[in-house]
């Protein structure tokens, strides 16, 4: 009944899901597998206290399963309950250092915490784990451009574009860290890269305006900067 639950999950006939799990709770109950199903659920439902329930029952039964911690701390990060969050997360990888999506869950907490090596610790884990999920990438691009190391962001970002090569958020971003380093001609074709992506935002064009007047090219810039105006009058950087 389980793997047919789990089917008609992955399928997303959650009614059906739901139902198969109850039915296998009510002859094994406290059965670890569907509980945490029926949190997975409930977390899909913006159900987040739900799910927080489902996962922690699902943890009480399974108290080494690393992605049980994992799912009770994205919940509790839902919740805004960050420090416990932390600790369940913590949890995840000390039990499986391999779970990539706990060690980028955890990185993201650390750093937003302010733990900025942590974060940063935990981040480089999950790039060299899953190096193909552009999430992972980009983020791993942001924190290295906090630690001021430009060159080593350039490359993450480049990375996480090669994955999603219409990411307007990425381009924007790759030609703030380019310009960063006065690599100006990068910077300016990344930003009109992301112009051309998403020509209604004014942000990129906005960003190519301070890359174009750090270039010299002030006539240039004072054009990009009323093109980010007239996108929006009221755009603030």
């Amino acid at each position: 009944l389980l793997e047919e639950a789990l089917g008609h999950k992955r399928a997303g006939r959650k009614q059906q899901a739901e139902s198969l799990c109850k039915q296998v709770l009510a002859s094994h109950p406290g059965h670890a597998q569907a509980l945490h199903c029926l949190g997975e659920l409930a977390f899909e439902s913006n159900q987040f206290e739900l799910a927080l329930s489902l996962f922690t029952q699902a943890l009480e039964t399974a108290p080494n399963e690393a992605s049980h911690y994992l799912s009770v701390g994205v919940s509790l990060l839902q919740l805004n309950r960050n420090r416990e969050a932390t600790v369940a997360l913590r949890k995840a990888v000390q039990l499986k250092p391999t779970l990539a999506e706990a060690q980028f869950r955890l990185g993201l907490t650390l750093t937003y915490a302010g733990d900025l090596l942590g974060g940063f610790d935990a981040l480089e884990q999950a790039v060299r784990l899953r190096p193909r999920r552009f999430e992972f990438q980009r983020c791993f691009a942001l924190v290295l451009k906090l630690r001021r190391e430009r060159e080593r962001a350039v490359s993450h970002y480049e990375k996480a574009l090669q994955i999603e090569p219409d990411s307007f958020e990425c381009w924007v971003e790759l030609s703030g860290a380019l310009r960063d380093l006065h690599r100006f001609d990068a910077a300016q074709s990344a930003a009109r890269r992301a112009m051309a992506i998403n020509p209604s935002s004014p942000q990129a064009a906005e960003e190519l305006g301070w890359s174009l007047y750090l270039d010299d090219k002030v006539d240039d810039a004072i054009e990009a900067f009323r093109h980010a105006l007239r996108l929006n009058a009221n755009y603030t950087p």
